[in-house]
């Protein structure tokens, strides 16, 4: 094989991995953060655009669950925000949604400390919708003042690597009212709402949610949805396969190509 034949191969391997590293976007998924990018950490993977700032402190790319992770530091204040407040198509008012992470918590600190994701009017009753760890052995789901607490029935911050990752998910159907709460797949808490949420934009943050609950630990493929996945979409996405909404698998075809180019190179230097 010639050398041009190896650059042409190399830049069209090149070239689609790139295109496969843009997905179309999925109606039902609103936002993705894989943190495989460790210079853009707040990319969203989703398709639409929703990415996110990161703070100044308390932020760093680690190995996650699947490929990159992100490890926030709660003593530094470390989270990743939207600069607008809101993302593009955000659940609100009485919508259906899907929120989910995985997690990796050092420590709950206190019961109110933990936030994984988060928006809405913090202080006004059932407009918001947050997603916290709630001590060491359990999750809070709120709408503030109208909240759904979720046991996990162990501690969440035990373990270390591969052992301390847990995959945590809330759902909420808007036609049902039916409200669920879900540890590595498995249903922990579940309620149908009698006071209705009624979710306002702003104060969208990753790794914070109201005040000083701040996330303390490595999360990874945070995702939210604007309906209620089922048990076997969450098994799914817990899998870390998100094809059906449009996002590709990390594949080898980029390490394929950049050996190709590598090739190339120690070809031209042994010519010279």
């Amino acid at each position: 094989m010639t050398m041009t034949t190896l650059n042409k191969l190399a830049g069209a391997l090149v070239a689609a991995v790139i295109g496969l590293a843009a997905p179309a976007a999925h109606a039902d998924l609103i936002a993705l953060y894989q943190y495989n990018n460790a210079s853009n950490l707040g990319l969203d993977s989703s398709g639409k655009g929703n990415n996110l700032q990161v703070s100044a402190t308390g932020v760093n790319a680690v190995a996650g669950k699947f490929g990159g992770g992100v490890d926030l530091n709660n003593g530094q204040s470390g989270m990743l925000y939207s600069s607008s407040g809101t993302l593009a198509g955000l659940p609100l008012g009485n919508s259906s949604y899907t929120v989910a992470s995985w997690i990796n918590p050092d420590t709950a600190g206190t019961s109110n400390a933990g936030g994984i994701v988060g928006w809405g009017n913090y202080g006004t009753q059932s407009e918001v919708n947050a997603l916290r760890m709630n001590g060491t052995n359990a999750l809070h789901q709120y709408w503030w003042a109208n909240d759904l607490p979720a046991a996990a029935g162990f501690n969440l911050t035990t373990g270390s690597g591969v052992n301390g990752w847990h995959f945590v998910a809330a759902t909420y159907d808007a036609v049902s009212h039916v409200n669920n709460v879900f540890i590595d797949n498995i249903l922990v808490a579940s309620r149908t709402a009698t006071m209705l949420p009624d979710v306002q934009a702003g104060n969208f943050a990753v790794g914070r949610t109201v005040g000083a609950e701040f996330f303390d630990g490595q999360l990874d493929n945070t995702a939210i949805f604007n309906t209620a996945l089922s048990a076997a979409e969450l098994s799914t996405i817990s899998a870390g396969n998100f094809r059906a909404y449009g996002v590709p698998e990390p594949v080898s075809l980029a390490l394929f190509a950049a050996g190709l180019l590598g090739m190339g190179c120690a070809r031209r230097k042994r010519a010279k």
